[in-house]
């Protein structure tokens, strides 16, 4: 009991280490980098009016809960990089913190340690910590989900009892809440809400379910959940002909990615697979007297991966990709709980520790960082040209985008084109413009009387070359107006 105590305490202040870690891997540089598309998008739709970004949210924006928070961020610290990231490092952070508290749930304190030392490692959770998109709103949103459910099956103890019927409708309340914040946090949340409930219901209704816990609680909370994650539903996901356009193609390739790459597919697979393989096992057998909460790890290891890859494969129009999100938060902990499952509870246990811990961390710098085109040079040779006045035509819908969100003080000025408009009509035939494309679309340049178009000059980029042309007066009575 004592040295129970004592591993806990350890434990604890090993916990507030590992957390001002985590924080300081996704808060480092934070708004240096540039913003991705996706990034971009999550700003334009939280610059909405809240009727219209909840609106946009339901065609397949980011998530209601997400463009909430990113309105509430704008309202208070505006709309730089770092404002906007500052939720997914918060959210990301408080995900280690979780998956401490769900493994020590399951499993010793050493397990829990694991855990929080995993995610905090995980290169792909850092990257998604340091974009304003809502994965890791979701992550998050999935520990304390796990948090919560797994209160309802035994811890091995043998001291659960019955709760009172204050104690039982509280129990209710929170699990209203906790459901809802998770099915309105992402798309790819009903499979993890799925995978969670179907865990429970499996030990619940099985030869493991030994045991008396009230459970009545989970299945009217989630029940009403359900019944409010409708209108959410039906919008995202009634038969549409972008079912047909969901990539399942290189699943390998987005599995790897949400491992952290090869070296942390190695250590959060096997230890997944030690908890597959003990678990069941042991309990089958009778060898220990393991908890309900232990087999319930082993089923939500199998479940998450098999409806993440499943599911999105047949029933939701959500890509591989986009099912594997939760993979990071689920599997540290999972695997965290098998490592320590193989350990005797000795010092080397820590050894063992700290080996899986490096193995983690050799696959964080491929991924720590977001990738994508910088559009920050562009943005500021433009400023430069509209200097001397008149507007800007961009010519992809993306780049259009992401410049109005470098040249957000300028946006009055940037016009989208489309290559079978006549650039001439849309700015007038006085007024100077700049126009800017990549290789992909060519403008339609109709020459006029006394004005001439010429190219400018040529901004080299990692996936295109941008061409600008302006429009150049030949005479004194075509001058471009200033």
């Amino acid at each position: 009991m004592i040295r129970t105590q004592l591993e806990d305490r350890l434990a604890a202040l090993a916990l507030a280490f590992i957390l001002a870690v985590a924080f300081g891997l996704r808060i480092i540089d934070l708004g240096s980098q540039p913003l991705a598309l996706p990034e971009v998008a999550a700003w334009r739709q939280a610059g909405d009016g809240f009727m219209d970004a909840i609106a946009r949210a339901l065609q397949g924006g980011i998530s209601p809960l997400q463009v909430t928070v990113l309105k509430a961020v704008q309202a208070v610290a505006g709309d730089t990089a770092f404002a906007l990231r500052l939720p997914s490092v918060l959210f990301s952070v408080a995900s280690v913190g979780l998956a401490f508290l769900l493994a020590r749930r399951i499993a010793p304190a050493s397990a829990a340690v694991l855990a929080a030392i995993l995610l905090t490692l995980h290169g792909s959770d850092i990257a998604a910590a340091r974009q304003a998109t809502d994965t890791a709103l979701l992550s998050f949103c999935t520990l304390l989900f796990g948090l919560y459910a797994v209160g309802f099956v035994s811890d091995g103890s043998g001291s659960e009892g019955a709760p009172n019927r204050w104690q039982a409708i509280s129990l209710m309340m929170v699990g209203i809440n906790v459901g809802l914040l998770l099915l309105y946090s992402h798309p790819a949340a009903l499979i993890c809400w799925v995978a969670l409930l179907s865990g429970l219901v499996i030990i619940r209704f099985s030869y493991a379910g030994q045991h008396s816990k009230t459970i009545w609680p989970l299945f009217v909370s989630q029940s009403i959940a359900g019944i409010g994650y409708l209108p959410y539903a039906l919008a995202r996901f009634m038969p549409s002909d972008t079912w047909a356009t969901v990539a399942q193609s290189d699943i390998w390739r987005h599995l790897l990615g949400a491992s952290s790459g090869l070296p942390g597919l190695l250590v959060l697979g096997t230890g997944m697979v030690l908890v597959i393989v003990h678990s069941p096992a042991k309990k089958l057998l009778h060898l220990s007297p393991l908890s309900d909460s232990m087999l319930l790890a082993a089923i939500w290891t199998v479940l998450l991966l098999v409806l993440s890859l499943g599911l999105s494969g047949v029933a939701l129009p959500i890509s591989s990709r986009d099912a594997l999100l939760t993979l990071p938060a689920a599997a540290s902990v999972m695997a965290a709980v098998g490592y320590m499952l193989i350990m005797p509870p000795r010092w080397y246990r820590y050894g063992v520790l700290g080996v899986v811990a490096i193995a983690m961390g050799l696959g964080l710098v491929q991924f720590s960082r977001p990738t994508g085109p910088d559009f920050r040079p562009l943005a500021q040779v433009i400023r430069n040209e509209l200097k001397a006045g008149g507007c800007v035509l961009v010519g992809p819908k993306p780049m259009l985008a992401a410049l109005r969100y470098e040249l957000r003080d300028l946006t009055p000025c940037l016009k989208g084109f489309t290559t079978d408009l006549v650039i001439s009509r849309l700015v007038g035939a006085r007024q100077r413009a700049v126009v800017v494309t990549d290789k992909a679309v060519k403008p339609s340049l109709t020459s006029e009387p006394g004005v001439t178009w010429e190219q400018r000059r040529e901004v080299a980029r990692k996936d295109a070359t941008i061409t600008i042309y302006r429009r150049t007066a030949a005479s004194p009575a075509a001058s471009p107006a200033q």
